[in-house]
């Protein structure tokens, strides 16, 4: 997930993107199950490891994904573009609230963080999963023409910035 919408930052506007972009949604689709009021179940880890040295530090993916379950608010029905932008605008909130940032700091969150203190997440994150769901974001984008237009403009002057200080790779946890 978090390569994925690192590639989309890098190469925002190629054919890999839209094929990247309904990647991550029918990813989100199949791995957040709603099983009734207030339930879900989240399945993004396939592998977890954790070591004898180190036993109140939690693997990342247990972290993103206990995060991501906090995320979904109980009333929450489907998986679709609107429900996955709530679901990814709490996971920011809540990341950074409950300090995970701290043990396992990522220079994506620290990015949709930015996004987000700057009014362009919902924006943000239509344009990273609508090709997921094509109908429902031009429906979207017809509702939302000034956000659509100012999110595309504050893009092109902040993007997301990957160097030897701001850098992601699986090692890193």
């Amino acid at each position: 997930m978090i390569y994925g919408e690192i590639f989309m930052n890098l190469e925002p506007n190629t054919g890999r993107t839209v094929e990247i972009s309904k990647l991550l949604f029918d990813t989100y689709k199949s791995q957040i199950k709603i099983t009734g009021w207030g339930k879900a179940q989240v399945d993004f880890c396939t592998k977890m490891v954790m070591y004898a040295d180190q036993p109140n530090r939690f693997p990342f993916c247990m972290t993103y994904a206990s995060t991501l379950l906090l995320a979904i608010p109980p009333e929450t029905t489907a998986i679709d573009l609107s429900s996955l932008n709530t679901i990814r605008q709490k996971f920011i909130v809540e990341y950074f609230f409950m300090k995970r940032n701290e043990l396992h700091p990522n220079v994506l969150f620290d990015y949709l963080k930015k996004v987000s203190e700057a009014g362009h997440l919902e924006a943000y994150n239509y344009w990273l999963l609508q090709k997921g769901d094509i109908t429902e974001f031009d429906k979207w984008k017809v509702a939302h023409v000034e956000d659509w237009t100012k999110f595309g403009q504050w893009l092109n002057d902040n993007n997301l910035v990957l160097d030897g200080t701001h850098k992601f790779y699986q090692n890193q946890y």
